[in-house]
């Protein structure tokens, strides 16, 4: 028989596996323009100039600090390796499982907790944006957090 604290970990190590799988699949269209006019653009344009729906602009000030911090200047660098934009979805996903069980487990009980991440971590929508170039990853974990912080079970 599983723990229950130890389960999540395996649901967690799972999820990752299958994802990672993902990492270096071809960019769609839409991950490709969000790349080219809005991560690699200047960052006062990014944030000053919102004329398309494809900014998610703060996912993509994030995207485009962490590609100078890397030292990826250029899109034939990105075309060359998927995973280095993949990847932080990723971790946006696993940190977003992680929050759902520490809110389960604080505000419910460990067995509500498990089922959570279970389900969530088995959705098909949910691997398609833990990998996804797109801005729904960290708005996942950013507002899982803040229902993690200012949620009031009394």
């Amino acid at each position: 028989m599983i723990k229950t604290n130890r389960f999540p970990l395996i649901i967690l190590f799972v999820f990752l596996m299958c994802a990672l799988r993902l990492v270096n699949r071809d960019f769609y269209y839409d991950e490709l323009f969000s790349i080219k006019h809005f991560m690699l653009a200047p960052l006062g344009s990014i944030a000053g100039h919102y004329v398309n729906l494809n900014n998610h602009t703060l996912y993509s000030l994030v995207n485009a600090a962490y590609l100078r911090l890397i030292g990826v200047h250029d899109m034939e660098a990105i075309l060359a390796r998927p995973w280095v934009l993949r990847l932080p979805q990723v971790i946006f996903a696993a940190s977003t499982l992680t929050l759902v069980y520490r809110f389960g487990v604080r505000f419910l009980n460990k067995r509500v907790a498990v089922l959570a991440v279970l389900l969530l971590a088995t959705s098909i929508p949910f691997y398609y944006y833990s990998v996804a170039i797109r801005g729904y990853g960290l708005s996942m974990v950013l507002m899982m957090a803040l229902i993690y912080e200012t949620w009031d079970a009394k």
